[in-house]
């Protein structure tokens, strides 16, 4: 992973964002008592290695993804995205 000290403005705005996302998304599983293997469990299940990338920041997250994410952790995807860095700038 790059340094976040070297990157251009734009790409620090983005980690800035994706970072808080992803800190949402793995805080929401947490209260829910899921590991990681258990997303992948059940219905909109989501395979563990992807699930593990995701929340490590190793890879993006599909829009797909999002959404089955959001249906097994039970969050409205507004709600994910509410109070995230973004400057319309």
């Amino acid at each position: 992973m790059c340094h976040i000290l070297s990157m251009k403005n734009e790409d620090k705005e983005y980690f800035i964002f994706r970072s808080e996302l992803v800190q949402k998304i793995e805080t929401r599983r947490k209260e829910l008592s899921l590991t990681q293997e258990n997303m992948e469990d059940g219905d909109w299940s989501i395979n563990v290695r992807t699930y593990q990338r995701i929340e490590n920041i190793e890879t993006d997250v599909t829009l797909k993804n999002l959404f089955y994410i959001c249906k097994k952790l039970q969050m409205n995807p507004a709600k994910l995205f509410s109070d995230l860095p973004f400057d319309q700038h």
